[in-house]
């Protein structure tokens, strides 16, 4: 791994460093605290207003998100990944084109998360064409940060055939949890390190604003918080008259969308 570096006290601040990224690839493998950073991150979000698609497979990780305001659209159906990319990539040319008309070289309309939990099941589905789901995602990610538009994607499948190269390439910011050996923590990082690493609590971390690979404490929120998180976000949207359908639609012209 090389030098590793760890300061105390970062406990809070990684699902921020998180949303700070262009876009993010989040890898461990099956009970090394993937969830926990996810949620903690969707919960630091509702705090600044940004807006959502998730795309949960397994149905089992963001459901619980899909009726909240911030929630722009929820996929747990691989078929339809396709078109909810297609969403994204209308949105973000909309941006593009009224950036363009006001002279800006950058949309400053609000942060919008496309989150993929579990990658895995999109690239191993053989009903669809993850080809065409990976040319979607890439043209994105080149595009995306002038948008304000942001992957976040997590898989807890770290071979060669879940992160291909084409994905990989496509990812400066990359958050390595434990791994069940040192060749997938080369899938994640480009090199070992990973299997050492707790079972679950702590992370590597690699991205641009960090001097090399630096190890992080993770955030940790409970159940109990994040359902707290949850219920104050709709009593406060209930109160501001957020969860009506003028509401509603006032959240996706400040998002941009149609």
């Amino acid at each position: 791994m090389g030098k590793v570096y760890y300061k105390p006290g970062m406990v809070k601040n990684l699902s921020k460093l998180i949303l700070r990224q262009p876009h993010v690839l989040i890898a461990g493998t099956t009970g090394a605290g993937k969830s926990v950073l996810l949620n903690t991150t969707i919960c630091d979000a509702m705090n600044i207003g940004a807006a959502f698609y998730f795309i949960d497979p397994k149905a089992t990780e963001l459901f619980m998100y899909k009726d909240l305001p911030f929630c722009a659209r929820y996929c747990d159906d691989t078929r339809e990944v396709e078109d909810v990319l297609d969403d994204v990539i209308a949105l973000m040319e909309k941006r593009f084109k009224k950036a363009r008309m006001q002279g800006k070289r950058k949309s400053d309309e609000l942060d919008v998360y496309v989150v993929f939990d579990e990658w895995a099941d999109i690239i191993e589905n053989v009903e669809i064409k993850p080809k065409n789901i990976e040319a979607k995602l890439s043209r994105i990610i080149s595009k995306g940060r002038a948008a304000n538009i942001h992957i976040i994607l997590c898989t807890q499948h770290c071979t060669t055939k879940i992160l291909s190269s084409r994905i990989k390439c496509n990812f400066v910011s990359v958050i390595g949890l434990r791994t069940r050996n040192a060749q997938e923590s080369r899938n994640v990082l480009g090199t070992s390190g990973c299997e050492n690493l707790p079972k679950n609590g702590y992370c590597y971390v690699d991205t641009p604003e960090n001097v090399g690979i630096q190890k992080w404490a993770i955030d940790m929120y409970s159940d109990e918080i994040i359902e707290s998180k949850i219920k104050e976000f709709i009593e406060y949207n209930k109160e501001m008259n957020g969860m009506n359908k003028k509401s509603m639609g006032l959240f996706r012209r400040l998002m941009g969308a149609n």
